[in-house]
């Protein structure tokens, strides 16, 4: 497919079309900033091995309950309560499901019988779940990452049985449809290894970090299936010959640019059936020929959005989730392809949750760009129904990581400021995942006033010469490497950024990743920090680290010019809020127009009630003084107790933002 179709234009709609920003009737209502946090009541849904029935997690005001829905009738009745769950699965034979709780494990028989506790993970062992045993009956697998390296099968009535011990950490395992352990896979420094699980077995495969591959599943006794950076950059599919160790590609974004997101797999027989890819949406392609009619019906129907697609061959009825940027609760439904019929599941416990209107809600579009160096960008770009786009006041929204990427589905944030009047653009500039590994790597130290934020002020550029967007009202906002990327946009480009809204900031990203987790990894299983330093850039190195504190926000704060807020949280372990104290208050020793919340319980990732509330009505209010935006009601007492106390500099044009009345 030619590539040409994406270049020098906004693209929107359809991956293989442009459409037109077709003005919609716009919304007079302004709807409560609490609304766009709501979470669906029901918080995960799983299909059983046979597809008859689907168990669901319920959340409640004191903890989760599981429940279980039977697919014929849409009875449904409750199995187990607790404070705390942290995921549901199904047993090999789907007679009961394995639930964790904290560091418990509990067995709850699906057709009577007690629910029972059946194993407790040692710390001291740094024992970790994973997963049911796909093939045992009523048995789970566990892993431990201190030496000595152990796999063990633990049965739900207690006995635990070691499948394997050995020398390195065990990143991943096949087990054989007779229930033997088959393939092993494990770390070796900077690489993994992959070979038959028994003594003294040959390596089949050894994979680094360009050419980083993952078990997925056996084809047969002498094929393997795994995940494969094929030829360096994007993740497929491939398989390779059990015994040469000789691999074929089967899989790979047939669109030519999106890297692999997961596989499915039948559960019974561990065939492989989809191929899942996040382009402009998610997009899901069968592996076996005998799907794929019913596949692409099946997203013709969903159009546009998100479908994720459970399907059950053998059986009477599939399972499909509908996400989408749009829809702020899933909805659920069971599909019996032999007669094309679809119902609606789970409709009531939806409800429960008061989601939002469809029709207050919008679509990202998917965005290409070239940068001035020819390098082409990712990105999408979200705009208010009904209005002009040019006469929009435009937010950048950075993404974290900075190895990650926005991916297409629900986002309360940027709902939120779409229904203020904002157009947003959420750039994937490189550095990004998603994309192949060659994009990743192209961003490598350059951060600060590098080629990264030059991606994202060209994407800038790129939107307001095709007509979206007020140049003269464009703001900059991000979490964590987004907020990092925020306070260059205010330090290195403030005649193109008006406004800033940094959360979570790395002010001195050398020291923040020196300060990694060192059992942090990539999504390939490998050592971060090793990785980083190998192929991305040597922190450890004065040299490096002097040019990139030399070109980061904290050595050009004098060059800030405009208004900033900033939060953090004291609690924070990735991002040392003394520094970012250190930041602000150099700010405020100039008579910059800056503001810092600091909440005493928050960690990185803003989590609490109180706080995610405080930060959209600052985020409103500031924007709005600054960007003309729509602004909501001022604070009710709750909000104004909890500035008060968290709020250790307040700036004027935050000041003011926070005394103007509803709508001024």
């Amino acid at each position: 497919m030619s590539r040409q179709w994406w270049l020098g234009s906004v693209l929107v709609g359809v991956v293989l079309g442009v459409v037109g920003w077709a003005p919609q009737p716009a919304r007079a209502e302004l709807l409560p900033a609490e609304r766009f946090l709501a979470r669906s009541v029901v918080s995960s849904a799983v299909a059983s091995p046979s597809g008859d029935r689907l168990a669901f997690v319920m959340r409640e005001a004191q903890g989760s309950s599981v429940w279980l829905l039977e697919a014929e009738s849409e009875r449904r009745h409750r199995l187990l309560a607790a404070r705390s769950l942290s995921a549901v699965a199904w047993s090999a034979d789907g007679a009961g499901l394995v639930v964790e709780m904290d560091q418990r494990l509990a067995y709850v028989p699906v057709d009577g019988g007690r629910p029972h506790v059946f194993y407790r993970l040692e710390e001291g062992r740094d024992e970790h779940y994973r997963g049911p045993d796909p093939v045992v009956p009523g048995a789970v697998l566990v892993t431990e990452t201190e030496p000595p390296f152990r796999l063990a099968r633990v049965f739900v009535d207690g006995r635990r049985e070691v499948l394997w011990q050995g020398d390195r950490r065990i990143s991943d395992f096949l087990v054989n449809r007779d229930g033997a352990l088959h393939w092993i896979e494990e770390i070796d420094g900077l690489e993994k290894v992959v070979r038959r699980a028994r003594p003294a077995a040959p390596e089949l495969l050894r994979c680094g970090f360009r050419s980083a591959c993952g078990l997925l599943t056996a084809a047969a006794a002498d094929r393997l299936l795994v995940w494969r950076r094929w030829q360096g950059d994007l993740w497929a599919i491939t398989e390779v010959d059990g015994e040469s160790g000789a691999e074929r590609l089967l899989h790979r974004d047939p669109l030519g640019f999106a890297d692999l997101a997961r596989v499915k797999l039948e559960p019974r027989t561990g065939r492989p059936l989809l191929a899942v890819h996040h382009t402009d949406r998610m997009r899901s392609y069968a592996l076996d020929p005998a799907l794929a009619a019913t596949v692409e019906a099946l997203q013709r129907r969903f159009a546009g959005r998100n479908l994720v697609i459970e399907p059950r061959p053998a059986g009477r009825y599939w399972w499909l989730i509908e996400l989408g940027d749009d829809l702020q609760h899933p909805r659920h439904f069971v599909y019996e392809p032999a007669m094309d019929r679809l119902r609606e599941v789970l409709g009531a416990e939806r409800a429960a949750g008061d989601p939002l209107p469809d029709d207050v809600l919008v679509r990202r579009r998917a965005v290409r760009y070239r940068a001035s160096d020819g390098f082409e960008l990712h990105g999408f770009v979200t705009l208010p129904a009904g209005r002009d786009p040019a006469d929009l006041p435009l937010v950048v929204k950075v993404h974290g990581g900075p190895w990650n990427h926005v991916r297409p589905g629900w986002d309360p944030h940027l709902q939120f400021l779409v229904s203020r009047g904002y157009a947003v653009f959420e750039p994937n500039f490189r550095a990004s995942t998603g994309y192949g590994l060659l994009y990743t790597l192209a961003g490598g130290a350059d951060f600060g006033d590098g080629r990264v934020q030059q991606d994202i002020v060209e994407g800038v550029d790129h939107l307001l010469a095709s007509g979206i967007g007020d140049a003269r009202r464009v703001g900059i906002m991000g979490h964590s490497f987004g907020g990092f990327s925020t306070l260059g946009g205010l330090a290195f480009t403030p005649r193109k950024f008006r406004v800033g809204i940094a959360s979570a900031p790395p002010i001195d990203l050398v020291r923040t990743i020196r300060e990694y987790d060192d059992q942090a990894t990539f999504a390939s299983g490998l050592p971060l920090k090793d990785l980083l330093r190998r192929y991305f850039f040597d922190f450890e190195d004065p040299a490096t680290a002097q040019a990139m504190q030399e070109r980061s926000p904290l050595a050009h704060v004098g060059e800030t010019e405009r208004p900033l807020l900033v939060l953090a949280g004291a609690r924070d372990v990735k991002v040392a809020v003394a520094d970012v104290r250190h930041y602000a208050a150099a700010l405020h020793d100039r008579d910059h127009d800056v503001s810092l919340l600091v909440d005493g319980r928050a960690g990185h990732g803003f989590d609490h009630r109180l706080l995610r509330r405080a930060y959209l009505h600052l985020v409103e209010r500031f924007l709005g003084h600054h960007l003309g935006g729509a602004i909501g009601p001022p604070a009710d007492a709750e909000l104004v107790e909890y500035l008060n106390r968290n709020l250790d500099l307040t700036g004027e044009s935050l000041a003011a933002a926070l005394a103007v009345p509803e709508g001024g």
